[in-house]
């Protein structure tokens, strides 16, 4: 009895942690926003911006979010991905930034 216990006080933390990635989303790019930084913009905590092969001319933010920014390498293993997914920022500044806004 005493391991049963156990066991359902272990498993339902993990239980709802999981059930609180259900409300994660996809946001494809550049099917849903043309570039990458509208993914970010657009997304949640959690979220997921998948960001399909070719040259994306850019600076991006993620604006201190909690999310995930990748190539189809994410969902498939497979690495040709990474050098076919790039960001190019024309040598205008730093690529990608952190940056957490200043709350007032």
């Amino acid at each position: 009895m005493l391991g049963s216990r156990f066991v359902w006080w272990v498993s339902l933390p993990l239980i709802l942690s999981l059930a609180g990635l259900c409300n994660a989303r996809i946001i494809n790019i550049p099917n849903d926003f043309e570039t990458i930084q509208g993914g970010i913009d657009e997304a949640e905590e959690r979220d997921t911006v998948l960001v399909q092969p070719g040259r994306y001319i850019e600076n991006i933010n993620f604006n201190g979010k909690a999310i995930v920014v990748g190539s189809l390498f994410l969902i498939t293993v497979d690495t040709s991905y990474i050098e076919r997914t790039i960001i190019d920022g024309d040598s205008n500044g730093t690529v990608v930034e952190f940056i957490t806004p200043i709350q007032r």
